[in-house]
């Protein structure tokens, strides 16, 4: 028999570089080949900030204008060199370059970051393949959705915000004030801000954040009389999702309206019930982040709550992981502490999967990366000392494996991909939470290789 403890080189930063890469090259050659797209989520807008008039607009063409006015701002600065052919259109020469160009500046920021920040080429390649070889980049890419400018300016706030330099404290400050004023939720990272008890920045990401989102509406027509047809176009597009079934919702709310579709319930009274539960495990990840000793551990469990709080939201918010995964596989780095690689183990099913496979292709696919997640947890459990800690992982993604196979045995694996998809966000946050519950401890090899 193997004694999985001797086997160190998966766990090592060659070994987990090396996995990445061999997993790369197959998630390359079977999602590239399936390419279909028409970067919806951007031409789309930029269609309708052509005459500054956003919130009226979208509603003309069908679509829900719920972007903050500085999302519709930002896209608005590539409608105009869009615009610079006359037809700010897919197809048309500078409509696509425009596109191309919304897409690789912020990857390109982000990757740039990674080798500023951490000055490390094996963190900054590892960072570098988890973002460019995962599904939820890719669907982010497919859509061209405004989410991809996002993800550095968290990057940004996370490896800033506590910085000792006082102008990498005021960047990180501006980065995120900026991140949720194009889209909300990434406001929730300053309760990060609690934990340090820094009240001054407290005040000014408030003052910041209320003015990113108020003042960019003067730019648009109707001015601040837009205000009231933002809310209520949030509060449209929440109702609008319940007109029709997408397995790729992640929030916890989405699980619940998965229950409530398969057995028949009513979808608004258990989406009702979802959101409920996902603020009392909000607030339990909050109190859980701010009693944690371990920085990425807080981080972990405030981006669960950015993701998995909202309803909906899709797949593509799943990239708001990647800087804390990113910081939890330095910690590794740095102190050889394998909880560390927990997160990047639970969430392989969602990084790897590609959904051109038709729904109960995608669901064996999800099914096997989960087996081999499932193997990864248990190496790390007979290699650790805390070993009631990773028995809640490995029932919980035992428990999801069997939801997917009876929900692909009675013929429904759309079901089981939403179940499949959003779960590891569950997982994760549950485990960060009895990882603050006790001081626990890590078996640390001496010399690894």
């Amino acid at each position: 028999m193997i004694d999985l403890r001797q086997k160190q080189s998966v766990f090592t930063t060659d070994g987990l570089l090396v996995f990445l890469l061999l997993l790369a090259v197959i998630y390359a050659i079977g999602t590239l080949a399936f390419v279909d797209t028409d970067f919806g989520d951007f031409f789309n807008v930029i269609g309708f900030v052509s005459d500054r008039n956003p919130y009226v607009d979208a509603s003309t063409t069908g679509n829900i204008s719920n972007y903050p006015p500085l999302a519709y701002l930002y896209v608005y600065l590539f409608y105009l060199f869009a615009d610079i052919g006359g037809n700010p259109v897919m197809g048309n020469l500078f409509g696509d370059v425009s596109c191309a160009l919304f897409l690789i500046i912020p990857l390109l920021l982000y990757i740039a970051v990674l080798q500023i920040a951490f000055n490390n080429k094996r963190l900054t390649l590892v960072g570098t393949v988890l973002l460019l070889v995962s599904w939820p980049t890719f669907f982010v890419l497919i859509r061209a959705n405004i989410n991809i400018a996002i993800l550095p300016l968290i990057l940004l706030f996370l490896i800033g915000y506590r910085s000792t330099n006082p102008l990498y404290r005021k960047i990180a400050l501006l980065a995120i004030c900026i991140a949720g004023a194009m889209k909300l939720y990434p406001i929730l990272f300053c309760a990060l801000y609690l934990r340090e008890k820094d009240w001054t920045s407290i005040a000014k990401a408030i003052v910041i954040f209320l003015s990113l989102i108020v003042l960019p509406f003067l730019f648009f027509k109707g001015g601040l009389s837009n205000i009231s047809l933002f809310i209520n176009s949030i509060l449209d597009f929440s109702s609008y999702e319940l007109s029709y079934y997408n397995p790729n919702d992640v929030s916890i709310a989405g699980i619940f309206r998965t229950i409530a579709v398969a057995i028949g319930l009513d979808q608004a009274l258990l989406k009702t019930v979802g959101m409920c539960v996902s603020v009392i495990l909000a607030l339990m990840l909050l109190l859980s982040a701010l009693k944690c000793k371990t920085d990425y551990i807080s981080i972990l469990l405030i981006t669960i709550i950015v993701i998995a709080l909202p309803s909906p939201n899709y797949m593509y918010a799943m990239i708001f992981s990647y800087p804390a995964l990113i910081l939890a596989i330095k910690y590794f780095m740095e102190n050889r502490d394998y909880t560390a690689l927990f997160p990047f183990i639970v969430l392989m099913p969602v990084m790897l999967i590609n959904q051109f496979y038709g729904q109960m292709g995608d669901c064996i696919i999800v099914c096997v990366l989960y087996v081999v997640s499932l193997i990864y947890l248990y190496m790390l459990f007979v290699r650790s000392n805390i070993k009631r800690q990773y028995s809640f992982s490995i029932i919980a993604e035992i428990f999801t494996i069997f939801v997917l196979c009876v929900f692909m045995a009675t013929g429904s694996p759309e079901y089981g991909l939403q179940i499949g998809y959003a779960m590891p966000l569950v997982i994760i946050g549950i485990q960060c939470m009895l990882m603050t519950k006790r001081d626990y401890k890590t078996h640390i090899i001496e010399n690894p290789s």
